[in-house]
């Protein structure tokens, strides 16, 4: 570069270098800056965001026992950077601390005290070592007394506060729950009368041995989400009786909910009239074998749905998908068997079992094996009847017996599905991934509970640890939503093994004109 025009960097705006370079460095870093130059001497100062992290300070060198003189040599270089006079000047977008080895309580408190009643911060974050691993920080006073803080990210602090405080600005929350949490960090929600958006994420990685139960009530909430994954044994989860992981939710203004979770944690939704929309995405991630889970694990996934009642648009994954079919399976072969048994079954033989206990197999199905004698053979069939012309006669034997059998066990899986699950009355947009083989079999009886649908998003996903196959055999009676309601149906990844359900939306395409795209 030419010596009078400087470096490139350098002939950036001031407003540039301190909000979209410098703030993606610690402040002793974007501090460290100012050596640079004389145009860089002071630029630091206005960073409108701040970060204080202690991570490769411990690295350095020297005698022992100078650790602690190391460590208060950090809180008062630190203290001094964000209470410097050309700094104090400039407000604060956002505060992040972040201590993960030195995390003295006394320390950590004066530099979120500087930045919220000096710096009038708007956005704080806290991310301190857990209790065990030395932290104790308890959350100072005035983060709840703040009149400018409106989004708060917490991981592994303690919140107590006295009788009668509450958070008078809040209205982002977001709570790292990766760790063992405090038990102040599940039931203080009610004390943010302001929070709009409240979200709770993490990744676990051993099972806990102790209750969550997050208790969240609020009265202008409008937003919740939930991203939760684990890698710990599922067998131990679902064989306990506690809701290891349990959501009680009331909150009457909740407009959108989003829940990303693979551990079925159960779900309590109270007052949720007022919910739009809602993307759910909870189960397995693979290995859907679900093996000795019991009934009442599954049927969380119901449960969930329930409170899902007023939703106007709604979208579900195939982990939420493959669960659905197996808790209905479970129930139904009690249901119409009427025995109550602890049968283990593999992917296949619940998508096996669906089908043989509640719907119809098509035309060409011939077997005639003992476990599928119920079935209905299409060979002598002579009803003509159009409601029951794809059932099966079963060569002849009880003539029309096993055809009224099969029409009352469509009706009884009708009943069971609404039972379970209730009824969508205010749905019109729904968007659906389903894996292979898994999910088709209560597809049709979902599309039954929405009775006022419009749009249809349907996307065939293959799911690792999932067999291949096409499990697609509907009931005679189509949903009502496709006959008089739906305008728009979409289907996407289908390819070859999808013709049969796209023919099924032809046939009723024929009948009833609607907005048919194939991608």
């Amino acid at each position: 570069m030419a010596r009078n025009r400087g470096d490139c960097i350098s002939r950036l705006q001031d407003e540039i270098i301190s909000v979209h370079i410098l703030t993606k460095l610690p402040i002793n870093q974007a501090a460290a800056t100012s050596i640079l130059s004389r145009k860089w001497r002071n630029l630091w100062t206005l960073m409108p965001s701040v970060e204080i992290n202690d991570q490769g300070e411990q690295e350095e060198q020297g005698e022992p026992g100078e650790e602690e003189n190391r460590e208060n040599a950090f809180y008062a270089r630190m203290q001094g950077l964000l209470s410097h006079p050309a700094a104090a000047a400039t407000p604060l977008q956002g505060f992040s601390l972040v201590c993960e080895e030195w995390t003295r309580a006394e320390e950590m408190t004066r530099l979120i005290r500087i930045a919220l009643q000096d710096r009038r911060a708007k956005k704080l974050k806290v991310d301190v070592a857990p209790a065990w691993e030395g932290g104790n920080l308890i959350l100072p006073d005035i983060v709840y007394t703040s009149p400018d803080l409106l989004a708060l990210n917490i991981s592994k602090v303690i919140v107590q506060m006295p009788a009668g405080a509450v958070f008078i600005s809040l209205k982002s929350l977001t709570v790292d729950i990766t760790h063992q949490s405090d038990p102040s960090l599940q039931n203080f929600y009610h004390r943010c009368p302001v929070l709009e958006e409240l979200a709770f994420e993490g990744r676990i990685d051993e099972f806990p041995d102790v209750e969550h139960h997050f208790r969240v009530s609020s009265e202008s909430l409008k937003l919740f989400s939930l991203r939760l994954h684990s890698d710990f044994n599922y067998e131990k989860y679902y064989d306990v009786d506690l809701d290891i992981y349990k959501f009680s939710i009331r909150a009457p203004k909740l407009k959108h909910l989003v829940l990303d979770e693979n551990i079925l944690a159960s779900y309590a939704i109270e007052g949720s009239e007022n919910l739009v929309g809602a993307d759910i995405s909870t189960g397995w991630d693979d290995d859907l074998s679900y093996p000795g889970a019991t009934d009442l694990f599954l049927a969380r996934v119901f449960k969930l749905m329930e409170g899902l009642k007023h939703i106007q648009m709604l979208e579900l994954n195939e982990r939420t998908m493959a669960v659905s079919e197996t808790i209905l399976s479970r129930f139904l072969s009690c249901h119409v068997m009427n025995v109550w048994t602890d049968v283990l079954f593999s992917p296949q033989a619940l998508g096996m079992a669906f089908n043989r206990l509640c719907l119809i197999e098509d035309e060409g199905d011939q077997d005639s094996d003992d476990e599928e004698e119920h079935l209905i053979d299409d060979e002598g069939d002579q009803d003509g009847d159009d409601e029951e012309e794809h059932l099966i006669d079963d060569e002849g034997d009880q003539d029309g017996d096993e055809e009224e059998e099969h029409l009352r066990a469509e009706k009884d899986v009708w009943s069971l599905v609404e039972k379970k699950m209730g009824t969508f009355p205010l749905l019109t947009n729904l968007k659906l991934r389903i894996g292979n083989n898994l999910g088709w079999a209560v597809f049709p009886y979902l599309l039954k509970s929405c009775t006022a649908l419009k749009s249809l998003v349907l996307e065939m996903v293959v799911m690792d640890g999932v067999e291949e196959g096409f499990a697609w055999n509907p009931p005679s009676a189509k949903p009502a939503c496709l006959e008089e309601s739906i305008e728009r149906v979409q289907l996407r990844g289908f390819e070859e093994q999808g013709e049969r359900v796209l023919q099924y939306f032809q046939e009723i395409n024929g009948r009833n004109p609607f907005e048919l795209i194939v991608l």
